[in-house]
């Protein structure tokens, strides 16, 4: 069966052929991954209806210790509520509620097609009347995220948003996704299947449309051995909307170099230090930090706490998350005359 898939997958390549029908398939249906793990600590089952009535099925961690807020969790594409277990280990002996729930068509809860946060942005809001959320702060990755941060424009009940690699939209990372012998006429014939399958405007599907409905300043935080340029591609579309703060981190770029001992802890307190000088409390705070950035990023947050109103961190290490699904590979053999 193997050899027959990768000989007609050779026969597709070379005569540049993709049919829209498996892009759409790919798109709307995930790879559902089996739940193998559950909560060591207590918790509570729980189950409720999302957007359309389907049944989405979740776990509620309460916190033995004084409660500071509740914390959700929302999981990748192709993977389950699992994967956040770790942060029930760091957060909730800090006094935090963590709620994990399987998105739509993933994992144990029911529902035919992800549609990437348009109608998982209302399951979001099903999942906090579920659990009598008065406020929540959404951990999100990759999928999660992006859909944190669409359901944070619509949903006041959201606090602060912490977004791992979240993508910009839907047509964009299909496109940038999609197989190298797949023609762009291809992606959009499959994307116009999938918007008619899945019953939604695949052009809403979009982190960056949701963006500008939250209007505060935003801080960029570039990585090690970087400066400021990291961002460069990102200030002027930004700018549009938002105050858009882009400092070389001291010791880094055209900043001068801090005292020592040169610990993420010592660079964190002089980042907060300056944006209380140049953003004075209470103004709100959104924050981007990628790889050693998204460690400073986080560390700055825990310093300056309420006026966080979003934290997006891409590919930082520290964030205590099970590894992320990979499907084993298929090895097209050589064609031979």
């Amino acid at each position: 069966m193997k050899k027959r898939l990768a000989g007609l997958a050779a026969l597709l390549l070379l005569a540049g052929c993709f049919p829209p029908e498996w892009g759409a398939n790919a798109i709307l249906h995930p790879w559902r991954k089996p739940l193998t793990q559950k909560p060591r600590r207590p918790y509570q089952n729980l189950s409720f209806r999302g957007e359309g009535g389907i049944l989405l099925k979740g776990w509620l961690i309460r916190s033995p210790a004084p409660r500071r807020g509740l914390l959700v969790y929302l999981h990748g594409i192709g993977d389950n509520r699992g994967s956040g277990l770790g942060l029930s280990e760091r957060l909730v002996p800090q006094g935090w509620d963590l709620l994990l729930y399987d998105s739509r068509a993933q994992g144990e809860s029911e529902g035919e097609a992800c549609t990437y946060g348009y109608f998982e942005k209302g399951d979001l809001s099903k999942a906090l009347d579920a659990v009598g959320a008065g406020s929540a702060v959404l951990f999100g990755s990759s999928l999660g995220a992006s859909v944190a941060l669409q359901a944070a424009s619509v949903e006041p009940r959201v606090r602060g948003v912490i977004a791992q690699s979240a993508f910009s939209d839907l047509k964009t990372v299909a496109r940038e996704r999609a197989p190298f012998f797949a023609s762009r006429s291809d992606v959009e014939k499959a994307l116009a299947l999938a918007e008619a399958a899945g019953h939604f405007p695949v052009g809403e599907a979009s982190p960056q449309q949701a963006a500008p409905k939250v209007r505060v300043p935003v801080l960029l935080l570039h990585g090690a051995s970087g400066s400021w340029t990291h961002w460069i591609r990102n200030i002027l579309p930004l700018s549009a909307e938002f105050r858009v703060l882009v400092p070389d981190t001291p010791g880094f770029g055209d900043s001068a170099t801090p005292p020592e001992p040169h610990t993420a802890d010592g660079l964190a307190e002089l980042v907060a230090s300056g944006l209380d000088a140049v953003v004075p409390a209470p103004t709100a705070l959104d924050v981007a930090g990628f790889s050693f950035g998204g460690i400073i990023g986080g560390l700055v947050a825990a310093r300056l706490r309420r006026r966080i109103r979003t934290l997006v961190v891409l590919g930082a290490g520290g964030m205590a998350l099970g590894r992320a699904p990979t499907r084993p590979l298929v090895r097209i053999p050589p064609l031979t005359p």
